[in-house]
């Protein structure tokens, strides 16, 4: 069965992860070992138990949405043992601000009432 392993605070570049999706994967039973044995060699995955039968979970950390989805959908989903692979959450680190508002110049205010009606 798979045991949690530590879980890693950095992609395998070292730098800081953008990125944090969890996962679950449906593995053959009969090569469980094998499968987690393949998918903790893959950077930036962690693998760690669930409670039900023939699942372990996974946090997959990339740099970008793009990136942990490709690793998620190429690397996890071809390794020896997994069945099927689901994300499940998401979690984006992006320090790009928001996207500005309208201006308050360009939203019609009412009239104030001690300012005459244009």
């Amino acid at each position: 069965m798979c045991a949690m392993n530590d879980l890693p605070k950095t992609t395998s570049d070292e730098t800081p992860a953008a990125v944090v999706m969890g996962a679950f994967a449906r593995v053959d039973d009969a090569r469980t070992t094998a499968a987690c044995d393949g998918l903790r060699a893959l950077p930036g995955v962690t693998v760690f138990a669930l409670d039900a039968a023939g699942k372990v979970g996974l946090l997959v950390e990339a740099g970008s949405l793009e990136e942990a989805h490709l690793q998620l959908t190429r690397d996890v989903a071809a390794t020896d043992g997994v069945l099927g692979v689901w994300p499940v959450s998401v979690e984006l680190d992006d320090p790009a601000p928001e996207p500005a508002s309208p201006s308050a110049a360009a939203t019609p205010q009412p009239a104030s009432p001690t300012q005459p009606i244009p």
